[in-house]
């Protein structure tokens, strides 16, 4: 089955190219990485439980609604209107940001950094990771209060200097900006966040060819190495902790499927939609009108690795089934097509959208970004349209 599947996948991603001649549509990455991801599975040693349950099935279900809604509303979304080909966001909204960026983000950094000295010198990396997660309820997360709002102010931020910047200083500042974020955290998620954005930007905009893409997907690689070692912190002797490869590539690619296949229960929520819709009951249960919300953070099981990540598939699968999948998988080809029509057309705004939710699209087989975080996406959203609310008159001098 999982043969069977690796070669659907990869068919899939042969027509999508095909269509598009662009390895950034959404039919193309989707099938792309999962299979990729299988392909892995197969290749490695079989260290990992047999995948033999319903993973295979759910997989080839969401792909493939996914891949049709995405195609379709390409195809037959009309092109980007003329009025957002040539909106052009307020330079003075965009000031603000950098500003405020430039002046938050080294103090967040110096939150984390001082806790994590004060409180755990030797092993800084790997306190500094635990303080971000939240796993550890003897160690809280420095409160930032509004700070954290800046955090992905700062990461739009980014998107706005790639694509209406022309000072290269100000470009490289703001992705120091957010890079030392990425430092303070840990996170290789977020590293993938800072790369990826620029390298989808450049790529769009000519100035990066495919080559290119490699160079820095090996890059990624590396440094995604260098931060595991360093989250592992240190040994008895006082060396520092390397991770071997397959042990990389089994926790950080491959369990979450396997997490999947043994553990996800259909309809097995404990109440309606508590994991796909989180996010309202999180507004309404303080309002006393529904029940509490769900813990974020999933259980840890094993497979035998110990992991807490169970796939994109997970929320829909356990709160409705198949049906589930079937419907959110339709929702997210219908968005991501729609997105990168209007970005590919000419569409700033669209292009800058597709941008933020593109992340999303290379991590499905970790977990699920944007129902079950939809108070960062709306954050997102709402950074990425305020300038062009206020956009600038025809008369005015670009940035």
């Amino acid at each position: 089955m999982i043969v069977a599947t690796l070669i659907f996948l990869f068919l899939l991603t042969g027509l999508g190219y095909y269509f598009s001649r662009d390895l950034f549509a959404p039919f193309v990455i989707a099938p792309a990485v999962w299979g990729g991801i299988l392909l892995l599975y197969l290749i490695t040693p079989p260290h990992l439980f047999p995948i033999q349950n319903q993973y295979p099935i759910c997989l080839v279900i969401w792909i493939f609604c996914f891949f049709i809604a995405s195609v379709l509303t390409t195809a037959y979304i009309n092109d980007a209107s003329k009025w957002s080909q040539d909106a052009k966001p307020n330079k003075w909204i965009i000031y603000i940001y950098m500003t405020l960026s430039a002046i938050a983000m080294p103090i967040i950094s110096f939150i984390y950094v001082k806790q994590a000295y004060l409180e755990d010198p030797e092993n800084l990396f790997r306190y500094l990771r635990t303080m971000s997660v939240g796993v550890d309820e003897s160690i809280e997360k420095p409160n930032l209060g509004i700070l954290n709002y800046i955090v992905t102010m700062c990461y739009i931020a980014l998107f706005f200097a790639l694509i209406y910047f022309k000072n290269k200083k100000l470009i490289v500042l703001i992705f120091i900006l957010n890079f030392m974020y990425v430092l303070v955290t840990m996170s290789k998620t977020s590293l993938l966040y800072v790369l990826l954005t620029p390298l989808f930007i450049l790529y769009h905009k000519q100035i990066i060819k495919k080559k290119h893409l490699l160079y820095s997907a090996v890059i990624f690689f590396l440094l995604t190495f260098v931060f595991q070692s360093l989250r592992m912190g240190s040994s008895d002797e006082g060396d520092l902790q390397t991770v071997e490869t397959g042990d990389f590539l089994s926790m950080y690619l491959m369990t979450s499927g396997v997490a999947f296949d043994y553990y996800a229960t259909p309809f097995s929520a404990p109440s309606f939609g508590a994991n796909t819709f989180r996010f309202f009951y999180a507004i309404g249960y303080p309002l006393g009108i529904c029940e509490e919300p769900i813990n974020t953070i999933l259980p840890f099981v094993s497979v035998p690795e110990v992991v807490n990540t169970y796939t994109t598939l997970y929320p829909f699968y356990t709160d409705f089934g198949i049906i589930g999948i079937i419907v959110f998988a339709i929702i997210y080809g219908i968005g991501y097509g729609y997105l990168y029509k209007k970005a590919m057309t000419g569409s700033k705004i669209g292009l800058i959208m597709y941008a933020i939710f593109l992340t999303f699209l290379f991590l499905e087989f970790i977990g699920e970004f944007i129902f079950t975080n939809m108070s960062m996406q709306i954050q997102y959203i709402f950074y990425a349209l305020l300038p062009f609310l206020f956009g600038e008159r025809k008369n005015e001098k670009p940035i």
